[in-house]
């Protein structure tokens, strides 16, 4: 565990990717660094400015998009957000209805994170470097982002989604999360209007759909 942010900056120097896991609140952050974990606590957003905002640091985590906006209302814009494990899961199976680190953690490693602290064989070559407490969690999760990426990324490139992901999904990010800050503009009037409309035309369908078929079912 690492307080001052400078000592950080000296691991991540001159590293082409970190893999890193922030809590919801970002008051505690654990970075993956030349195979070992550092996790920094009492975390202060201005200090952070020159990680994130250095796109020549090439970051791996997972729900960018919400990152970028927490991070950015507190007056970082965040540059370098390469690999979202999220996101990559998405792009191998558009399916799967879930992608929280857990569950892609337990799919594509066979780990828990809920349960790593049991023991068990697996686990424990792992997690092995892991002691301090109360910061297991995010710290395994750091580890696990960055296994993850490697994992993913061989995926990704047998699938031929390499320039789907890294050339449109992954800006894409940046984007949705702008739209969602700015939100949208709408004529509420006209919007009933248009509504009333589209009600009157789907009644209108069913009739002749209903009539066509002999009987009224469930469209």
């Amino acid at each position: 565990v690492i307080e001052n942010y400078n000592e950080l900056l000296k691991m991540i120097e001159g590293k082409k990717e970190v893999a890193f896991y922030a809590k919801d609140d970002i008051e505690k952050i654990a970075f993956f660094i030349d195979n070992s974990i550092f996790v920094l606590k009492n975390v202060n957003i201005e200090s952070l400015k020159a990680i994130f905002e250095n796109e020549n640091i090439l970051k791996i985590g997972i729900n960018f998009k919400e990152l970028y906006i927490k991070l950015l209302n507190q007056g970082i814009n965040s540059k370098g957000f390469w690999f979202d494990v999220g996101l990559a899961e998405y792009i191998i199976d558009a399916n799967r209805g879930e992608y929280s680190l857990i569950r892609i953690a337990e799919e594509r490693l066979n780990i828990n994170l809920n349960q790593f602290l049991d023991n068990s064989q697996e686990q424990m070559s792992l997690f092995a470097d892991i002691k301090e407490d109360n910061y297991e969690f995010i710290s395994a999760s750091a580890k696990v982002i960055s296994k993850l990426k490697t994992v993913q990324e061989e995926i990704i490139i047998k699938n031929n989604q390499k320039e789907l992901f890294f050339d449109i999904e992954m800006p894409l990010i940046e984007v949705l999360a702008d739209m969602q800050i700015q939100g949208i503009g709408i004529e509420k009037a006209k919007l009933i209007e248009y509504s009333n409309i589209l009600n009157e035309k789907m009644i209108e369908l069913s009739k002749e759909i209903f009539a066509l078929a002999g009987e009224e079912f469930n469209i």
